[in-house]
């Protein structure tokens, strides 16, 4: 007698389209979820990024605060950031610590935020206000890819290491969705190099 040790053809071939259909169903979700942590660890670093900058404001006794309303001052994540806390992306790809900024913006009594985090060649956060950075982690998945705080083009530099105090200044009024949002007084890029 023969022994029936092993699968049958058809057997292997059932097999397979149950691996294809699982395979087809689990992927995109999985996609999805680490495109959403990717997201979240962009938008946790932007909050730590603003953060770090209203504290460098409040005990950094050479940063002069906008004076004026809708005067602003640009602080680059290389002068806040001086120990390096914030340093890889989601996408482990180094930060941009010159076109990272934080724009300070006087607003009457109070100021106004709007952060840009850049990680080249991946998603991005554009000059977004702070009430969108800190409402990013509370959306629904869906309204997380509808929401403009994430880009996956980082659009052109705006700041780079050589960049100068007009320079910055014209880059930031051409890019900015209503072409005059401040007037820079000062740039904080890093310590021994500020405008």
């Amino acid at each position: 007698m023969r022994s029936n040790k092993g699968f049958t053809l058809i057997e292997l071939l059932a097999m397979l389209v149950v691996l294809g259909v699982l395979m087809v169903i689990t992927v995109p979700n999985i996609s999805g979820i680490l495109k959403n942590q990717r997201d979240n660890t962009l938008v946790e670093d932007a909050n730590r990024f603003l953060n770090m900058a209203k504290t460098v404001v409040a005990t950094d006794k050479n940063i002069k605060k906008p004076s004026s309303s809708m005067s602003c001052i640009v602080i680059t994540l290389e002068y806040a950031d001086k120990n390096n806390e914030i340093s890889k992306g989601a996408n482990n790809q180094e930060y941009d610590r010159y076109d990272s900024f934080i724009v300070m913006i006087r607003n009457g009594s109070s100021y106004d935020y709007r952060v840009r985090l850049i990680e080249p060649g991946n998603r991005s956060i554009k000059l977004q206000p702070e009430s969108s950075i800190t409402s990013f982690q509370s959306l629904s998945s869906k309204d997380k890819e509808n929401s403009p705080v994430i880009d996956d083009d980082p659009g052109t530099t705006l700041v780079t290491e050589s960049s100068t105090k007009d320079q910055i200044a014209s880059s930031l009024s051409a890019f900015n969705y209503n072409h005059n949002i401040c007037t820079i007084e000062n740039v904080y890029m890093k310590t021994t190099n500020n405008y």
